[in-house]
């Protein structure tokens, strides 16, 4: 009876308790508060806690590259007493740089981090106390009395995590560079304390080695150059365009389209590549003074029975974007030219293979139908079409500018494929296909000329015809040469795991600063298409390389270089006669090689021999 009367008082009790955990597990909350961590404060009850446990480990795993924050990640798995906190400290996912590795041993253990950095620390300046010994049984009693603000030199990685503990840092009071996508560069990070950052001027700059700044300095250089070759070769283009009656025909509509759009990249994709570049690594990193309210609950009210009431808590965000290193009004600018551009210089490519296969194709009606009122009609509307589709981002949330290989600033978001798919690809595949049907019709009406008209008309058609078609093919193909290495890069990257930053996991860093460095080139290789059309024209059409060479002779005399363009026009003459009486030699050579053939024919010798 009596052990009945115990066990039931067991059950009851056990029931009790039971029900008071569930009670308070499953507390109903106001709302779901935002994913914030906040000392003293909590999101809710514990499901609360543990879904926001999962959704920080998410953002950052997609974020950490562009804002770094591996303190207030961890500190906040930590303060939720998230089953997350665990694994990174065991796996220590994130551990990339030397930097990160002491945070993990900061977070996890912190008697590694004492082993590893104790000799360093030791060394800093201390306040002067009347203590004389310093204690060294932890990390916290090994950084006290560190005079913190006499530090001249915080390039130690020791030192930028013993930062977090100085009065000035800690949690929101401590700012992390990385730079994670520098070509050339491997990953690299830094870490500082508000006083520190408001002291002095840091940035990815002072963050990466000597060799890293010694390669982006060469970069720029030769970006620079190329930038002034685009520049210089599409001026020569227009000019011989304009100044040249010969060469004003249908054809020249589409090259000086082509022409102004390639200037454009000269003038302004190029620079843009240098800026862009030395903006993000230049950017000096300060702890932002703007305040965020966050929605929290109070810890001590809940512990005490209170009714739960969320409170506004004044938070001061040190998160950086890479809007803060290229303002907004820059990357619409840029990305608009640099889309227009592009799509200009492929749709000039597509209208120029229309006109070239109507012209070869249907020659009685393209030559009826004036050809050059409709290059000027078709060039107008190509550029309407390029500028609105550029100036997208302007007025649709959903399509916004991004760099691209850390320079190229187009088009990102979830539409921005689709877009490239109808403004870009199906384009280019129409240029590919009519240059072909061009070539092939252009071959067949060859061979029905040659039946209809004398040999001498029939070698002049051909002749003209097979140039102009020879010429856009290998435009088409020079274009399309420069996309090949962009185009093998981003088809590598579907089938390689180990380059992706939003993949820890399997992350690897020489890897990744291969493809990064490889995405670099390829995109520079991109937009040098815009450098080889003048060098085209110049090979496939002599009208046009003997203009260009008057131009720059009358250019080098108006800049007082006259004796230079002297020698310069003397050495052409020269070279030009020689080649006419190389030529003319030839053609007597060969006159009387074939005069002598046909006496020996006829001697008697040649004659008693073939009756033998």
């Amino acid at each position: 009876m009596h052990l009945t009367k115990i066990f039931s008082f067991i059950c009851i009790v056990v029931l009790v308790l039971k029900n008071k955990v569930i009670a308070e597990t499953g507390k109903q909350y106001p709302t779901p508060l935002q994913c914030v961590y906040v000392r003293g404060y909590t999101v809710g009850n514990r499901t609360r806690e543990l879904e926001c446990c999962d959704y920080v480990q998410t953002e950052h795993k997609y974020t950490w590259a562009d804002k770094g924050n591996l303190t207030s990640y961890l500190q906040t798995l930590q303060g939720w007493s998230c089953p997350q906190f665990l694994d990174e400290c065991a796996n220590r996912t994130y551990a990339f740089t030397p930097l990160y590795a002491r945070i993990y041993k900061r977070f996890c253990n912190t008697t590694e981090l004492q082993e590893d950095c104790g000799a360093t620390i030791l060394k800093l300046p201390r306040i002067q106390t009347n203590n004389t010994t310093t204690n060294l049984s932890s990390w916290q009693a090994l950084i006290t009395n560190v005079d913190f603000q006499a530090i001249t030199d915080v390039s130690d990685t020791c030192v930028q995590v013993g930062l977090y503990d100085s009065p000035a840092g800690g949690f929101r009071n401590y700012h992390e560079i990385i730079a994670a996508s520098v070509p050339f560069c491997q990953l690299q990070t830094c870490a500082y304390d508000a006083q520190t950052l408001a002291n002095g001027s840091f940035s990815q700059w002072t963050c990466l080695p000597s060799g890293c700044r010694s390669g982006l300095i060469v970069t720029a250089v030769i970006l620079g150059a190329i930038g002034i070759a685009v520049i210089i070769s599409n001026l020569t283009v227009l000019y011989v365009l304009i100044s040249s009656p010969k060469l004003r025909n249908s054809q020249s509509m589409y090259k000086g389209s082509l022409a102004i759009s390639d200037l454009l990249v000269g003038i302004v994709v190029y620079p843009s590549f240098v800026a862009s570049l030395f903006m993000i690594v230049m950017y000096t990193h300060k702890i932002k003074d703007q305040v965020t309210l966050v929605e929290g609950y109070n810890k001590q009210k809940l512990a005490s029975g209170l009714t739960p009431n969320a409170t506004n808590i004044p938070v001061r965000l040190s998160e950086t974007s890479y809007r803060d290193y290229l303002p907004l009004p820059y990357l619409q600018a840029i990305g608009c030219f640099s889309s227009a551009s592009l799509m200009v210089s492929l749709y000039s490519l597509m209208l120029a293979s229309f006109d070239r296969l109507w012209a070869v194709g249907w020659p009685f009606h393209f030559k009826q139908s004036n050809p050059k009122l409709v290059a000027k009609i078709s060039v107008s509307i190509l550029w309407f079409v390029a500028i609105s589709i550029g100036v997208l981002p302007l007025y649709d949330t959903q399509i916004q500018y991004g760099t691209v290989a850390s320079v190229l600033i187009l088009f990102k978001g979830n539409v921005a494929l689709y877009l490239y798919t109808l403004a870009l690809c199906l384009p280019l595949l129409i240029v590919w296909g009519t240059t072909l049907a061009t070539y092939f019709v252009s071959k067949k009406h060859s061979k029905v000329r040659r039946g209809l008209t004398s040999q001498t008309d029939t070698k002049h058609i051909d002749d003209m015809e097979t140039r102009l078609a020879r010429t856009l093919a290998l435009m088409v193909a020079i274009f399309s040469a420069c996309l090949v290495p962009a185009a093998l890069i981003l088809i590598i990257s579907f089938f390689l795991s180990n380059v992706y930053y939003t993949r820890p996991l399997s992350l690897d860093i020489t890897a990744v600063n291969v493809y990064t460095s490889f995405e670099f080139l390829g995109i520079v290789f991109v937009m040098s298409n815009s450098l080889w059309n003048c060098f085209i024209y110049s090979l496939r059409n002599p009208d046009f390389s003997a203009k260009a060479k008057r131009g720059y002779v009358l250019l080098w005399k108006k800049l007082s270089l006259r004796p230079v363009a002297d020698k310069v026009e003397n050495l052409g003459r020269s070279i030009r006669y020689n080649r006419r009486v190389s030529n003319t030699m030839d053609v007597s050579h060969r006159s009387s090689v074939g005069t002598t053939i046909e006496i020996m024919k006829d001697s008697p010798i040649q004659s008693r021999r073939a009756v033998r």
